[in-house]
């Protein structure tokens, strides 16, 4: 869990990393994965998971009785890990990846809409960014693609086409510098 607390943390916070559609599909499958094994832990099957007869699992559940109610718990644990391991397993682990085995290079991405100003932490103010087609919510960190002053939302119209240039891999890439394609804000 504080594995997984850690790198979620960072994800939000810290990550500059964009995704490829491969690690979109993969953290969907893992963080399923995720979620209903620890669903399963908190229901507790045989000697696996949650014993109701643990001395430390009879005080817990009497000082706060929804713990007992396994309708209640197992959903709401699985809800927990699997929020930490889409942040983990989409963001931080194959940004962890790229910038062992990446090499320079380039991956284009499509702009999907516009996403307001957000204060980050890597500038120390406030950027607004485009959202990118394909990758669903929680997938980019405060620090992707942040947008100074020097554009505008018409700079990124829905439809047009970024080269995101930096240390890229099969799982996506850790830009440093971004393109604006010309040829994509005609269409």
């Amino acid at each position: 869990m504080l594995g997984l607390s850690i790198t979620g943390l960072y994800s939000i916070f810290l990550s500059n990393f964009v995704p490829a559609p491969t690690t979109v599909s993969v953290a969907k499958v893992l963080t399923s994965v995720v979620g209903l094994s620890y669903a399963v832990f908190f229901v507790g099957f045989e000697q696996f998971g949650w014993d109701p007869q643990n001395p430390k699992v009879m005080a817990a559940v009497a000082q706060r009785p929804i713990l007992g109610k396994v309708y209640v718990r197992a959903p709401f644990m699985a809800a927990v890990f699997a929020g930490f391991a889409w942040m983990s397993f989409s963001n931080v682990l194959p940004l962890a990846l790229t910038a062992i085995v990446g090499k320079q290079g380039s991956m284009a991405v499509v702009v999907k809409g516009w996403e307001r100003a957000s204060f980050s932490l890597r500038s120390g103010s406030s950027c607004a960014r485009p959202t990118l087609d394909g990758v669903p919510f929680g997938m980019l960190g405060r620090n992707a693609l942040c947008v100074g002053d020097q554009h505008s939302e018409s700079d990124f119209p829905p439809g047009g086409t970024l080269l995101l240039l930096g240390r890229v891999s099969a799982l996506g890439i850790i830009p440093d510098r971004y393109r604006i394609n010309p040829s994509s804000m005609s269409n």
